[in-house]
């Protein structure tokens, strides 16, 4: 029990609330889980993958490396490109 204490008091010496560390576990738990269910995703399709293989084709696309020149500008286009669907959606909400 002291050891607890001892924990919780340099948490809050360092400004981390018992509950900001609870989250960040919660949310450890919760990309884990997500990395596992991708990972059996993936341990179901075959090992041979085509060209043509449109799910591996949209993971590649979506994950952001560093050091990509090109970065700054994919995720500005993906901006305006979410912006522009919820203008849709809301313009054509107005309308009916």
């Amino acid at each position: 029990m002291d050891t607890l204490w001892h924990n919780f008091s340099f948490l809050f010496f360092l400004g981390i609330t018992v509950m900001q560390c609870v989250c960040d576990r919660v949310r450890q738990k919760e990309l884990q889980d997500e990395r596992l269910q991708d990972a059996l995703h993936e341990a179901e399709k075959p090992l041979a993958r085509y060209s043509d293989d449109t799910d591996l084709d949209a993971r590649l696309r979506e994950q952001e490396r560093e050091g990509d020149t090109m970065l700054a500008y994919i995720r500005k286009k993906k901006e305006k490109a979410i912006t522009k669907s919820k203008f849709f959606y809301f313009s054509t909400n107005l309308r009916s």
